[in-house]
């Protein structure tokens, strides 16, 4: 757990990550656990990094569970170039508009 902490500390202050893509099923910490403790160190030093879902589940309840708790998208295994590159585009690049969430 100090580690995990520690590595998003450096995405919050001092290394600059763009993406972060977080899998929804791990073990010993979810993806959404994960995705909770990001958000509150983003709050606590005042940082924006897009949290992007990967995951297997195609329904649309774990799709809406992702983005209604602030993950900026959602990826659906197996991940595509094309879906990466959108998010790639959004994110990193900025070339397409803010509002189009992905949900692949």
């Amino acid at each position: 757990m100090e580690a995990f902490e520690k590595n998003l500390t450096k995405i919050c202050c001092g290394v600059k990550y763009q993406i972060v893509m977080t899998d929804i099923n791990m073990p010993v910490m979810d993806g959404y656990e994960a995705t909770e403790k990001m958000f509150k160190l983003q709050e606590r030093f005042g940082c924006n990094v897009p949290i992007i879902a990967v995951t297997a589940y195609e329904d649309q309840e774990t799709k809406d569970r992702c983005l209604n708790m602030g993950m900026s998208a959602v990826l659906t295994k197996p991940v595509t170039f094309d879906s990466l590159e959108k998010i790639v585009n959004l994110y990193y690049h900025g070339k397409v508009s803010q509002s189009s969430h992905s949900r692949n």
